[in-house]
C-alpha cells in the first residue's frame, strides 16, 4: 500500500493505479515545481516579445527612414503567426508530445528572432515575425498543457495562474532591459536578447523538462521512467500498472474531437470567452493611454496607470484562483465578469474627476487583467489531458482575433469623435457576454469534475 494524506492505493489492485487520483493525493514535489518554473519561462518569453517590437519600432524607423505607421504589417503578422501557431501546431503536442514539440518551437522562436536583426526593411521583418509568432502562439497552450498534467486538480487553477501572471513581468524586463540594448547596440540589440533566451530555453528544456505522463504510456506503457517520475510525485510508489481514465471520444487526436457532443458546448463557450476578454484587455493596453491623455492626464500618468492595471491583474487572477480552487470556478470567474461589466458603466456616467477614474480603472485591472490570467487554467479544467493541448491551443488562437480586432474597434470609435469615458463604457458588453458564458458551463465544470 501507498499512503497519501491518509489514503491507501492498493499497489497490487486489479485495475492499477489512476494517475491523475495519485498526483491529487500527494503533495507538491520538486518535479512538479520543476515542471511549472520551466513551463513559466514560456510565458514569460511571450510578455517579452509583447513589448519588445514596439520598444524596438522608434529606432528602426530612423534607421530605415520611414514612419512608425508603416511597421504596422510586421505587428500584424506576428498577431496572425500567433493566430497559426496556436491553431495548427499546438495540436502536434497531443499526437507527437509536448517536450519534443516545446523544444522545436522556442527553438523557432529563438532562431526567427536572431533573424530580425538581420532586417532591413519592414517586409523582410514582417516575415522574421510571422515566425515568430508561429512559434509563441504555438509554444504557451503546449506549456499550459504540460504543467496541467504535472499538478493536482485541487489546486492547479492556483499554480497556472500564477504562470500565466509571468507574462507582465516579460514585458516588465522588456521594459527595463530593451532601452538598455537599446542604446548600447541599437534595435538590434533589443531582438538579440529576446532571440538569446528562448534558444537558452530549449536547451534547458532538452536536459531538464520531463515529458507528459499520459505521453509516456501512450508510447510504452512499460516504460520504467513512468515509475521513476511518479516515485519523485509521490515518494515510495511502486504500483503496477499506472493508468489514466480515458473518456472514448478523447481517444482521436483531431480538431473535430473538440466538436463531439460531449465537449462543443464548452469549447463554444470557451472561445467566446478567450475571444471578448482579449477583445477588452488588448483594447486597454493599445489605447488606454492615449483616451486618458484625450481625457486631460498627463503622458506619464496616462502611461503609468496602464502598467498599474496590469499589475493589478496579478493580484487579481490570484484571487479568482484562489476562490476557484475551493470548488466555486464558476462564481470566482463569472462573478469577476459580471462586476467589471458593473465598473465600466461607472464610465458612461461620467467620473466625476481623475482620482475616481483611477480607482475604477484599478478595480479593472484587478478584474479584466486577473480574469485573463485565469481563464487558461480554467479552459484547461475542462479537457481531458488526450486532448488538453488541442482544447487550449484552439480557445487560445481564437482568442487572438479578441485582440486583433478589439484595438481597431476602439480606433474606429476614436474616429468617431466619441469621448474617451463613453469608448471605455463600451468594453462592458464583451464583458456580459463572458460572465453570460461562464455561467453557460456550469455543467461542464461538474462533468469534468467527475472525469466525464
Amino acid at each position: 500500500y501507498l499512503h497519501l494524506e491518509g489514503v491507501a492505493l492498493n499497489s497490487s489492485s486489479k485495475d492499477g493505479v489512476e494517475i491523475t487520483g495519485l498526483i491529487d493525493m500527494a503533495p507538491l514535489s520538486g518535479l512538479q515545481k520543476r515542471v511549472i518554473a520551466l513551463c513559466s519561462l514560456v510565458i514569460l518569453l511571450d510578455g517579452y516579445d509583447i513589448q519588445a517590437l514596439g520598444l524596438a519600432i522608434p529606432r528602426m524607423a530612423k534607421d530605415f527612414h520611414i514612419a512608425p505607421a508603416a511597421f504596422a504589417v510586421a505587428i500584424s503578422t506576428s498577431a496572425i503567426g500567433m493566430v497559426l501557431g496556436a491553431l495548427l501546431f499546438s495540436p502536434l503536442a497531443d499526437r507527437f508530445g509536448r517536450r519534443p514539440m516545446l523544444i522545436a518551437m522556442m527553438v523557432l522562436v529563438g532562431a526567427s528572432t536572431m533573424g530580425a536583426m538581420t532586417a532591413t526593411g519592414t517586409m523582410d521583418l514582417a516575415v522574421w515575425r510571422f515566425l515568430t509568432g508561429l512559434g509563441l502562439g504555438a509554444s504557451m497552450p503546449i506549456a499550459v498543457a504540460l504543467t496541467s498534467e504535472y499538478v493536482s486538480s485541487k489546486r492547479r487553477i492556483a499554480l497556472m495562474t500564477l504562470m500565466y501572471c509571468t507574462a507582465p513581468v516579460g514585458a516588465f524586463m522588456a521594459g527595463m532591459i530593451g532601452p538598455v540594448m537599446n542604446a548600447i547596440y541599437g534595435w538590434r540589440g533589443i531582438f538579440a536578447f529576446g532571440g538569446v533566451l528562448p534558444l537558452i530555453a530549449a536547451l534547458v528544456f532538452w536536459f531538464w523538462l520531463p515529458e507528459a505522463l499520459r505521453i509516456l504510456l501512450q508510447r510504452n506503457p512499460t516504460d520504467p521512467n513512468i515509475a521513476h517520475q511518479l516515485g519523485r510525485i509521490a515518494p515510495g510508489f511502486t504500483a503496477a500498472r499506472p493508468h489514466y481514465t480515458q473518456t472514448k471520444e478523447a481517444k482521436a487526436h483531431a480538431i473535430g474531437v473538440l466538436f463531439v457532443p460531449r465537449f462543443r458546448s464548452r469549447t463554444a463557450l470557451l472561445w467566446l470567452i478567450f475571444m471578448c476578454n482579449g477583445f477588452v484587455n488588448f483594447s486597454l493596453i493599445s489605447w488606454l493611454p492615449t483616451l486618458l491623455e484625450a481625457a486631460g492626464w498627463t503622458a506619464g500618468n496616462a502611461n503609468r496607470v496602464t502598467g498599474l492595471i496590469g499589475i493589478c491583474g496579478i493580484g487579481g487572477g490570484q484571487l479568482i484562483a484562489w476562490i476557484a480552487d475551493r470548488g466555486r470556478p464558476v462564481l470566482a470567474l463569472g462573478g469577476t465578469y459580471a462586476a467589471v461589466a458593473v465598473v465600466f458603466s461607472l464610465f458612461a456616467i461620467g467620473p466625476a474627476n481623475h482620482a475616481v477614474w483611477l480607482v475604477i480603472l484599478l478595480l479593472i485591472g484587478v478584474g479584466a487583467f486577473g480574469a485573463h490570467f485565469t481563464i487558461g487554467a480554467f479552459a484547461a479544467s475542462l479537457y481531458p489531458p488526450e486532448v488538453r493541448s488541442t482544447g487550449i491551443g484552439w480557445a487560445s488562437g481564437v482568442g487572438r482575433f479578441g485582440a486583433i480586432f478589439g484595438p481597431i474597434a476602439v480606433a474606429g470609435l476614436m474616429k468617431l469623435g466619441i469621448t474617451p469615458a463613453v469608448i471605455i463604457s463600451f468594453l462592458l458588453l464583451p464583458m456580459c457576454v463572458c460572465a453570460a458564458c461562464v455561467a453557460g458551463l456550469r455543467h461542464a465544470v461538474t462533468e469534468a469534475k467527475h472525469g466525464r
